[in-house]
């Protein structure tokens, strides 16, 4: 764009990327489209059980932060990963509560950086929300009792943040 006058304005059309992909496969942006929601509708039948595993695994990361405090940060890392996993699947799968707890859980281990003997309890809590959700396998935002643990999940962050002077 120059700076003479508005008139020189030139509006490029951004290209459809799926398209380009789908024509040397002889299909179309739609074909690709279909193929990738019946995917996504197959995978919501699976995904009951990918979220009881990897939460499970991230229980098991706790566990495992807890009983060797020397290895405590790779054992959190580690819950951290499939923590973001499924923060970025549960609302997709029908699970935006397991969603607002794992997002939590991930942004207080960015705020810690360390979990030393004193946050401890605070992870527990995430653990607890979580294993009490892929527990009871509470789809959707879980209500009232969702919203009340999203707050109390939320509050802490904000006290530990205040705290440490970090941003949420």
């Amino acid at each position: 764009m120059s700076d003479s006058n508005s008139d020189d304005v030139e509006i490029i059309a951004n290209p459809n990327p799926i398209a380009y992909k789908a024509k040397p496969l002889g299909k179309t942006a739609d074909d690709m489209l279909k193929a990738a929601d019946q995917r996504v509708g197959n995978l919501k039948n699976e995904f009951g059980s990918i979220l009881r595993r990897d939460a499970d695994a991230i229980v098991e990361c706790f566990r495992k932060a807890q009983a060797e405090p020397a290895k405590r940060d790779v054992h959190m890392q580690d819950g951290r990963k499939l923590a973001h996993e499924l923060r970025g699947q549960g609302t997709t799968f029908g699970y935006p509560l397991i969603t607002e707890i794992c997002d939590s859980y991930c942004k207080f281990l960015d705020l810690v950086k360390t979990v030393d003997d004193s946050r401890m309890p605070l992870m527990k809590s995430h653990i607890d929300a979580l294993r009490a959700v892929v527990g009871a396998d509470i789809k959707g935002d879980g209500g009232a009792v969702g919203r009340e643990l999203t707050q109390t999940l939320r509050q802490i962050r904000e006290k530990l943040a205040a705290e440490t002077g970090e941003e949420l």
